[in-house]
């Protein structure tokens, strides 16, 4: 079978050594506009749908992406589970109200990971921090995020990587 001919220049473009950047003018990354949680999550998760299919020099640089996106999410995760949405370029925290998408986006792209299991780091890292996060799901106001997060648990579910025990659902009152 014929591998696809994606690029992924401008992922890379959009990308430092701390994560993707948030918005870019063209493909110019806007430093000014500093980096949002969830978009790292969305990067992750391409990342990850593209990984095997490109051939081995995209899978490393595939690798190697998905690595800084996940270090990045575990870098924004607070003590109690929830993402640090936005950051200035500087790493600086931007004011902001948690963000239900985020969580549930975040909890998604951690769950694909560890289906996928790219790496024994990025399967580790993702488990940790999916776990961790999971409890704020009861916390959540919002559809987008509920869809997320039921999406993320659901994967797992069908992959044989959780129970209604073990992601914390059984004896829980009905939403």
């Amino acid at each position: 079978m014929q591998q696809p001919n994606i690029r992924f220049d401008h992922l890379i473009k959009m990308t430092d050594d701390t994560g993707i950047l948030e918005h870019g003018l063209g493909s110019l990354p806007r430093r000014k506009e500093g980096y949002s949680t969830d978009d790292q999550a969305r990067a992750l998760w391409v990342c990850l749908e593209w990984l095997g299919r490109c051939g081995e020099q995209t899978d490393k640089q595939l690798l190697s992406l998905a690595e800084k996106y996940l270090a990045f999410l575990l870098w924004a995760q607070e003590e109690d589970g929830r993402f640090y949405n936005n950051f200035a370029y500087d790493r600086s925290r931007e004011p902001e109200q948690p963000s239900d998408d985020c969580l549930g986006r975040c909890l998604w792209a951690c769950a694909l990971a560890m289906t996928r299991r790219p790496s024994v780091s990025i399967s580790l890292a993702a488990e940790n921090i999916f776990f961790k996060a999971l409890g704020q799901v009861w916390n959540q106001r919002y559809p987008r995020g509920w869809a997320y997060s039921l999406a993320a648990i659901g994967l797992l579910k069908r992959a044989g990587l959780a129970d209604e025990k073990m992601i914390g659902l059984a004896g829980t009152p009905a939403v």
